[in-house]
């Protein structure tokens, strides 16, 4: 069993990340955070477990999502949680791969495309080389959130920090490097494809 939890705003890729998932060949939960943008009820599925918050005024919706799932009780010591923004997509056996792992936290690398898009819906707008899983690269605009792939009691120690948002999933991908180095498997032939759902 894989989770993969997804600060969610945009129900227009809705339809296509659930097809995603249920094709990757392994037992997924689905964890759509939404606060003022419903999850589409065409979409839900037993597998598909909306979780409903509330973002403060002038706070980053994906920070904030991310720090409300963490602490909503939904965790589950000994499965696997993975981040997934609603824009991007794993590559064609990834998750299949990172359940055969045993190691505690899974470290894949991050593809972000050919070009920067003009403007991201909602985003920032990233450099496009690599992101490859090494020991090196845990830290602030060296990797994302989404490349990492937690147990349940890995996930509970993580601190997301809302009020700095451009970088709060680098602060934890530093935190995870530091405090779990001892037991992180690096996976750099396998990867995320960033931002796969934007337009170009």
């Amino acid at each position: 069993m894989i989770h993969v939890i997804t600060p969610f705003s945009r129900p227009q890729n809705a339809r296509v990340l659930l097809g995603h998932l249920a094709r990757q060949g392994v037992a997924v939960t689905w964890h759509p955070i939404v606060s003022s943008v419903p999850f589409p009820a065409s979409c839900l599925r037993e597998w598909v477990k909306p979780l409903q918050v509330d973002v403060p005024r002038k706070m980053d919706p994906f920070a904030w999502k991310l720090k409300m799932f963490i602490a909503s009780g939904r965790i589950v010591d000994g499965e696997r949680y993975g981040v997934l923004c609603d824009d991007d997509m794993y590559e064609d056996g990834l998750l299949s791969a990172v359940e055969r792992m045993s190691a505690p936290v899974v470290v894949v690398s991050m593809l972000r495309g050919d070009r920067v898009p003009q403007r991201t819906d909602g985003g920032y707008c990233h450099p496009i080389d690599e992101l490859v899983a090494e020991p090196e690269n845990m830290r602030v605009c060296g990797a994302g959130l989404q490349q990492c792939f937690m147990a349940g009691e890995v996930l509970r120690e993580m601190e997301i920090d809302p009020w700095r948002a451009p970088f709060c999933d680098g602060l934890a991908v530093a935190q995870l490097g530091r405090q779990f180095k001892d037991v992180i498997r690096y996976a750099p032939g396998l990867h995320v494809l960033f931002n796969r759902l934007e337009p170009g």
